[in-house]
């Protein structure tokens, strides 16, 4: 901005100048135009008008329309320069709006990355004590924190779905939360089914055991329809972001007059 000003200055400056010169030259050449008998006679026949404004009598249309010339060319010039300003100045809030998105999608990647984690936990979590029994029976603190950290992921990253209903990604992102929605539920049919079987009397606990089993083999089944949900939103995100940031430094060189 300061250099451009000065550039300013020096362009008028150099304006001014010419015009003083043009001036010289044209006295110059008008007193040894005006010394010419036949224009003398004109002059005089004119009504003795001086030789100056006899000159600018003559040409004062084409004068009017150099200085309406240039008064438009300046105007020009300012129009444009002004353009300049607030194009530099929309671009600096475009990078400010797409920065804060691109940190939005690295937000929701996170949370994306970290219900794969919880999902595939629980549906691996009974192989580490040989059965869906065994292992409610003797850690169900392990499995309670699994279930509130699924519950935490769920509606956060509701939360970001109700900001962006109508994103690009909106409808794999329902497809992510439907299926967590689903192993919430069928985890809390497990722990009913595990606090029944521990109720239960010795003929029927075959039977919970079964159920509990079958309970647990529909979370793996939905634990391998978040996974694929996941990856897809994740991979999603990841274009997504890629794509923000190509446009954050695009706008961020026409900020700094780059382009």
């Amino acid at each position: 901005m300061k250099l451009t000003g000065q550039l300013g200055v020096l362009l008028v400056a150099l304006f001014l100048c010419s015009v003083f010169v043009l001036m010289l030259c044209l006295t110059f050449w008008l007193d040894a135009a005006c010394t010419n008998e036949q224009r003398r006679v004109i002059m005089k026949a004119t009504g003795g008008v001086g030789c100056f404004e006899f000159w600018f009598n003559r040409y004062q249309s084409l004068i009017g329309n150099l200085l309406t010339a240039g008064v438009a060319g300046a105007a020009l010039i300012w129009a444009a320069r002004q353009f300049g300003m607030s194009y530099r100045q929309n671009a600096v809030s475009a990078a400010q709006v797409l920065r804060s998105r691109a940190g939005e999608i690295s937000a929701e990647r996170d949370l994306v990355d970290g219900a794969i984690k919880i999902v595939s936990a629980i549906s691996d979590f009974p192989n580490t004590y040989g059965g869906v029994p065994a292992a409610l029976t003797a850690d169900r603190g392990t499995i309670n924190a699994y279930a509130r950290r699924l519950s935490t992921a769920f509606n956060e990253l509701n939360a970001v779905d109700q900001r962006d209903r109508d994103g690009q990604l909106a409808e794999t992102r329902r497809k992510l939360l439907l299926a967590m929605n689903s192993a919430s539920l069928q985890l809390k049919n497990a722990f009913e089914v595990s606090d029944a079987l521990q109720r239960a009397s010795e003929p029927l606990q075959q039977e919970y055991r079964e159920i509990l089993n079958s309970t647990w083999a529909e979370i793996r089944l939905v634990s391998h329809d978040c996974t694929v949900a996941s990856n897809f939103l994740f991979n999603g995100l990841f274009h997504e972001a890629e794509a923000t940031w190509r446009q954050v430094r695009k706008f961020e060189r026409i900020a700094i007059g780059e382009t």
